[in-house]
């Protein structure tokens, strides 16, 4: 099988049909396709935990519309008749808790952090940086890192609370705190092709210089960091001379 160059970059779940991706497919940070029906079923199946994060597998409670109030028994009534000395909830949950605010009393709201006081109780929220679990009362360290890896250009560290970004040997920190530069004296530039000849032009766009011309049809272009070396393949060239293996080599200057 032939898989196109744009679907080698694409994750494993949109190879196989990348203009109609199979809907019943999920896709793991780490690029591994499996069932949806995998999902938050308990089991590590992305070998990243990726399919049983916690945003994807908390379910909300159900809610009233904005304005009211939602009883124990489920029922919803108007935020006006709440604490009014009536049963509107018909199990007693709107005037339950009336006047005591739990907020002030640790052993009765055991929030891990922020506790807000409400007519008939109280909600726990977290700072930033933290999640709140299931019990509505405990917070838990969200992982920056493995939930929206690109927070970090190069390198990303878990704190609790928070996160440090950090670059790899030979890159500076950026002061937004989460882009890396290279450490060096030399001006960035673009080294780019036009099939009949390569190309350079500065970061800028000030400088445009000629490195080669005289080519037939470049298709590809890579540059060796470490050798400082610049390659191209030149399909014009490879049909000149059938059966030939490689295209001979050229010292550029520089």
């Amino acid at each position: 099988i032939i898989v196109p160059r744009l679907a080698m970059m694409l994750p494993l779940c949109l190879v196989i049909n990348p203009v109609h991706p199979f809907p019943h497919q999920f896709t793991c940070q780490n690029g591994r396709c499996v069932s949806r029906d995998f999902v938050c079923d308990g089991d590590n199946d992305c070998g990243d935990e990726s399919d049983e994060l916690d945003h994807l597998c908390r379910t909300l409670p159900p809610t009233c519309p904005p304005g009211n109030y939602r009883c124990e028994n489920g029922n919803c009534v108007p935020d006006t008749k709440v604490c009014d000395r009536n049963n509107d909830c018909s199990d007693g949950s709107d005037e339950k808790g009336c006047g005591i605010n739990e907020c002030t009393d640790p052993s009765m709201h055991h929030c891990d952090h922020n506790c807000t006081d409400t007519p008939t109780s109280f909600t726990c929220t977290c700072l930033p940086g933290y999640r709140l679990m299931s019990d509505g009362t405990t917070c838990d360290d969200v992982n920056e890192c493995a939930e929206t890896p690109a927070v970090c250009s190069q390198v990303c560290e878990n704190t609790v609370g928070s996160h440090v970004c950090k670059c790899a040997p030979g890159y500076l920190r950026e002061p937004d705190g989460r882009s890396c530069r290279q450490n060096s004296n030399v001006a960035p530039y673009l080294l780019f092709s036009n099939r009949y000849y390569l190309r350079n032009l500065s970061a800028d766009g000030e400088a445009y210089s000629l490195i080669l011309q005289g080519l037939t049809n470049v298709v590809a272009l890579d540059f060796d960091r470490a050798d400082k070396r610049l390659y191209w393949i030149d399909v014009g060239d490879c049909a000149k001379r059938p059966g030939a293996q490689r295209g001979p080599r050229r010292r550029l200057g520089g």
